[in-house]
């Protein structure tokens, strides 16, 4: 379970290092889409423009020759029977079980699970995008990498703002093994002040608790917030950065510890069960959970699978001996902290800032054709699909129920041919100018559908 970027990684290495009749892969996650959490403070500052492009589908990052990805919550799993138990009933045998489940951050950069299509996602960043511009005070509650990161984009991006950073920790990076230097934090600082950005450390709310947001991530009521030093701020809009929760409800809880983490040993195999890996931030593996170590746990958590299937001897996992963080402060500026080594705007726009990796983690999930260019305006949103401008709000199609893939009379009148022809860009990755290829998709894999023309 899991279609992060840790299971996605996982199950790409392990098509490429095994063969068909070696093992079948299920990837199991109830959305339909990937949602980028490195872009997502974008999304929110610049809305429906740019939040399409952090909603990646998600269901050809399997082909049907080696396996299958299906769209559905895990309810528990059955260690007796080896199986994984859905919502729904259904029912999924396992050899071998890959936990990559991860966690959602408490915060408006992250849509609620109840959100998984393409459509939902894009309306949760217009949302906040819309609620960015009708306000002018905004509180954040939280630095770290999300809350700082939200404060630079929504400032960047929206110069006329007053953007407050509230945070208890002395640092804005705190935390992480090996650490965050202080030559990070301070250069980070001075970009954040360059910037506009308002920023109270040390100290927290006294006249907030979590109970005033009555679990949700956000006070949409103008507020004056009293801090533990006297200073007083007003917010029309108060966001709350603070912490994630782990996806873990599914597990027995033989195999959790204290925090909730999955339990692994050197080779990421549970210490419980031989036969479970747990890869990314829900396992116990080391402190510093970001997306260069899960990668690097599902590269070697892939390798183990093969060797397990084998009989060979699996290798040991080591976390980093040294950090890697790039945390932008708008497109073209940001602190990038390599090893020993910190490093400034130049090298954090050309590696992160300018476009947040987000044609790298399309071409993952084998969408990379189907990316649409970010200045693109020839596109238009359809009962939860992307389809070409041109074809207009009013489009329809009529297909069978009892033959969802039945032909139905193309929008585009006789000469959709010429207009999309051979080499053109389809939701399913397919070239062709037949109308079916939308009609497969749509049937078999619903709404995330994205295209352009």
């Amino acid at each position: 379970p899991g279609a992060g970027i840790a299971g996605a990684t996982f199950a790409k290495k392990l098509i490429y290092q095994t063969t068909q009749r070696q093992c079948d892969i299920t990837v199991i996650d109830l959305r339909f889409v990937h949602v980028m959490k490195c872009a997502a403070a974008r999304a929110v500052a610049l809305g429906e423009r740019f939040a399409y492009r952090v909603a990646i589908p998600n269901q050809e990052l399997v082909p049907p020759s080696r396996g299958q990805v299906i769209h559905k919550k895990v309810d528990k799993i059955l260690t007796d029977r080896n199986t994984v138990v859905l919502e729904d009933g259904g029912v999924i045998p396992y050899d071998i079980l890959i936990c990559a489940t991860g966690a959602v951050n408490k915060s408006v950069c992250e849509p609620t699970l109840k959100l998984r299509t393409t459509r939902d996602v894009v309306k949760w960043y217009k949302h906040w995008h819309e609620q960015i511009q009708k306000n002018k005070n905004i509180a954040i509650l939280g630095a770290g990498v999300v809350g700082t990161e939200l404060a630079a984009e929504i400032k960047y991006h929206n110069p006329d703002k007053i953007v407050s950073l509230i945070s208890n920790d002395q640092v804005l990076i705190d935390g992480g093994s090996p650490a965050v230097l202080p030559g990070f934090n301070k250069k980070l600082k001075l970009k954040l002040d360059k910037l506009g950005v308002r920023i109270y450390l040390g100290q927290k709310p006294t006249n907030l608790t979590e109970k005033d947001f009555k679990g949700r991530c956000y006070l949409d009521t103008a507020t004056t917030i009293k801090t533990s030093k006297g200073n007083r701020i007003e917010a029309d809009l108060v966001l709350l950065c603070n912490g994630k929760t782990l996806n873990n409800k599914m597990y027995p809880p033989e195999w959790l510890n204290g925090l909730g983490q999955l339990v692994v040993c050197d080779t990421l195999q549970l210490n419980v069960n031989p036969n479970v890996f747990a890869i990314g931030d829900v396992n116990s593996a080391n402190v510093n959970k970001q997306a260069y170590t899960a990668i690097k746990q599902a590269d070697l958590a892939a390798k183990n699978v093969k060797s397990l299937i084998q009989s060979k001897q699996m290798k040991s996992y080591s976390p980093p001996s040294f950090t890697y963080l790039s945390l932008p402060t708008g497109r073209d500026t940001g602190v990038t902290q390599y090893g020993p080594v910190v490093l400034g705007d130049r090298i954090t726009r050309i590696w992160k800032g300018e476009e947040l990796e987000v044609s790298r983690r399309w071409k993952l999930y084998n969408q990379g054709n189907n990316l649409i260019r970010e200045n693109e305006e020839n596109w238009v949103l359809i009962s939860d699909r992307m389809y070409p401008a041109s074809a207009g709000a009013s489009m329809k199609y009529s297909a069978s129920p009892s033959n969802p893939y039945e032909k139905s009379s193309s929008p585009y009148g006789s000469d959709t041919g010429s207009k999309y022809k051979k080499g053109g860009r389809y939701p399913n990755g397919k070239n062709g100018s037949d109308m079916n290829h939308y009609m497969d998709y749509d049937a078999r894999y619903g709404p995330p559908a994205l295209y352009y023309r």
